[in-house]
């Protein structure tokens, strides 16, 4: 069964497995079950010969090389916990999780799945994935490490260090 289209790749599903297939190499086939399960596979993105996904445990595979990339284990660490994870530009991704008063925050990169985290501690509101500004079609509207979100009538943005 054919769940989505992501250029060349085909995401589908056989037995309870998610496979992704190439339209052009009829050869080509990437088994990703177990690292992701079937209920999440709407929450996978591809881009190029990328696969991210971060809504829960982060997974980024390279698909031309049908391998995933090892991503250290970070004792203490709520990056694998359930969150946002928006797409900003450069092949890179934000994981937004809440916890209490704070968000944790994880900038992963898809080139080479280096990860770097942080923690707002005096965030005065929540980021609420809902309130992202998006194109029609698209996950997030961002312009060169710049967020968009709105409450309301306001507008308001977050802007990334580097």
């Amino acid at each position: 069964q054919l769940l989505s289209m992501h250029g060349p790749y085909a995401l589908i599903t056989s037995q309870n497995k998610l496979i992704l297939r190439r339209s052009d190499d009829p050869s080509y086939r990437f088994e990703l079950t177990p690292r992701i399960n079937h209920g999440h596979h709407g929450h996978i993105v591809i881009e190029g010969d990328r696969l991210a996904m971060g809504r829960h445990k982060i997974a980024i595979a390279d698909l031309q090389q049908k391998k995933f990339l090892e991503i250290p284990e970070s004792p203490g660490s709520r990056r694998d916990q359930n969150g946002a994870f928006v797409r900003i530009p450069n092949g890179q991704f934000l994981k937004i999780v809440h916890h209490g008063n704070k968000q944790e925050l994880t900038l992963i990169n898809t080139a080479d799945g280096s990860i770097t985290e942080a923690t707002m501690e005096n965030q005065t509101e929540r980021f609420m994935e809902d309130r992202f500004l998006k194109a029609p079609g698209q996950r997030l509207l961002s312009f060169d490490r710049t967020l968009l979100f709105y409450d309301n009538s306001i507008l308001s943005a977050w802007v990334t260090a580097n």
